[in-house]
């Protein structure tokens, strides 16, 4: 990639990156994407320069390859050329010779024989003869043979050089359409450059025109205030005009308004008095109700362990009733028995005596007609003894507006929640406080809500609008959820100044309604959970 690119593109964006404002967000978008098209652009050069790289030392070696081919060439063809000289020479020789010896007929011959003295030397000189002629004829066609393998040589040479030109020829191409790619490339980011430059000129004079329009705005502004700055001398001027008219009233009621002063002083302290006095008398109220409470709760018990015992006394006297019942019936059992038993037997005395408890046991202990006054007063004092105590703890919460039971635990069922909605329209709650919402707005028809900064957060807090004054509809609920406070997952209870917590209190232990005192959660059942 060329550097002056590189700088060119920073440049671009540290000055996108001043002149962006939000009055050009159109260009500012135009801007981001003509920068990231150049960014494509310039990747895509960097790979065509790679290509142009490779495209020249391709050609580069094909060229190599053909310059060697041609010298191997050039030296082939000088080879061939000392050949086709030798074999002119040769056959030069030779016709030369076959000339002479046409030409002459018989004379060469005849000059081998001139000077012959005997026949073995004449023998000699015609075997060295024929032995010339044919080595001339075996050098023609020796430097025929060479002549013709250089001939071959020389041809695929000419073959390897068309192939290697061929290769050369490609590689040029190759090279001129890698380079036509660099250059539209180029050309291309050239002309992106440009178009960024127009976007953040575009850009810069739109900011610009911003900017005047601002001004002008300003501008106006300004004349606005100095027209109302001018408005406000005057009308400061008729005012302190006013003022001093003023003062001199000030004077003269200022002794009035510093006696006002010190009488609403002394009414405010006698206020802050009676005020401390009231809350005196008011907790002293609330302490008071408080006792009464636990006394008619203690009274309560009291009651109910009274009715208890009463219940048990009947029980006893109907028991000792029954008992001598039973033993009067037995006792006429026995005298109507006794006469019988006489004159069935004339047995001794003693032995008579002895048979009575025997009958006793065999007869029945009553006539059947004494059996209804048997049944009726056993089955009397069970229902006078199971009657106090199922009817007395119900009515008593109803009738002393207190929770209806006050459990050492958080027992009392396990609802399942699985199928209620882990969210709520009301408000978004925690999953599991979700729930318990869905769960108690089915079960009683109430409204549940909570806002932020609902303590102890909004998320875990419910507030169950019942209305009215401690109705026992909110009693219903505080109690049902108390009695669920474990599987419900909740911290603290709040309702009719009473408070319910799964923790050990101030006042009082865990699992257990206790006075409150916040003068607050009369017309609704506050509820805090766990995370």
């Amino acid at each position: 990639m060329p550097r002056r690119v590189v700088v060119l593109s920073l440049f671009c964006l540290f000055a996108a990156g001043i002149f962006v404002l939000p009055a050009g967000a159109q260009t500012t978008d135009e801007v981001r994407q003509k920068r990231a098209e150049i960014s494509r652009v310039e990747v895509r050069l960097v790979r065509l320069q790679a290509d142009v790289g490779a495209a020249y030392a391709e050609y580069e070696r094909a060229v190599d390859r053909v310059e060697a081919l041609n010298r191997r060439i050039d030296a082939t063809s000088e080879e061939l050329i000392a050949a086709e000289r030798e074999l002119a020479e040769a056959r030069s020789a030779l016709e030369a010779q076959a000339a002479r010896v046409y030409t002459s007929g018989n004379v060469g011959f005849l000059d081998v024989l001139v000077g012959v003295e005997d026949f073995s030397e004449f023998a000699a000189r015609v075997e060295l003869w024929v032995r010339l002629l044919q080595a001339q004829q075996e050098r023609v066609e020796q430097v025929r043979e060479v002549r013709a393998e250089l001939a071959a040589r020389q041809r695929a040479l000419e073959e390897q050089r068309e192939e290697r030109m061929a290769l050369v020829e490609r590689a040029a191409e190759r090279r001129a359409e890698a380079v036509r790619l660099e250059s539209q490339a180029r050309e291309y980011l050239t002309s992106l450059n440009g178009e960024l430059r127009a976007a953040i000129q575009a850009q810069v004079f739109a900011e610009r025109a911003a900017a005047e329009r601002q001004e002008r705005i300003l501008e106006a502004r300004r004349v606005e205030l100095a027209e109302r700055i001018r408005r406000q001398a005057e009308l400061a001027q008729q005012r302190a005009a006013a003022r001093r008219e003023a003062a001199e009233r000030a004077a003269a009621e200022r002794a009035a308004a510093e006696r006002a002063a010190e009488e609403a002083q002394r009414r405010a302290e006698l206020a802050q008095q009676r005020a401390a006095e009231a809350a005196a008398r008011e907790e002293a109220r609330r302490r008071a109700e408080l006792a009464q409470q636990r006394a008619a709760e203690r009274q309560r018990r009291a009651e109910l362990a009274r009715q208890q015992a009463a219940a048990a006394q009947a029980a006893a006297e109907q028991a000792q009733r029954l008992a001598a019942q039973e033993q009067a019936a037995a006792e006429r059992a026995a005298e109507q028995a006794a006469p019988v038993e006489q004159a069935s037997y004339e047995a001794p005395v003693q032995t008579r005596q002895q048979t009575v408890p025997a009958a006793q046991q065999q007869q029945p202990p009553a006539p059947e007609q004494s059996a209804p006054q048997q049944s009726a007063p056993q089955q009397q004092p069970v229902a006078e003894q199971s009657a106090p105590q199922q009817s007395a703890p119900a009515e008593q919460p109803a009738a002393s507006g207190q929770p209806a039971s006050e459990p050492s635990s958080s027992g009392g069922g396990n609802p399942n929640l699985s199928g209620y909605p882990t969210s709520h329209p009301n408000y978004p709650w925690q999953p599991h406080v979700a729930q318990v919402a869905h769960h108690i707005e089915q079960k009683f028809g109430v409204t549940p809500t909570s806002y932020d900064g609902h303590s102890p957060s909004g998320d875990l807090a419910i507030d169950f609008m019942v209305g009215g004054h401690c109705s026992q509809l909110g009693w219903d609920i505080a109690n049902y959820i108390a009695a669920n406070a474990d599987a419900f997952k909740v911290d603290y209870i709040m309702f009719c100044d009473k408070f319910y917590s799964t923790f050990p209190n101030w006042n009082g232990p865990a699992y257990t309604w206790v006075y409150w005192g916040d003068g607050a959660h009369y017309d609704h059942v506050h509820v805090s959970f766990k995370p």
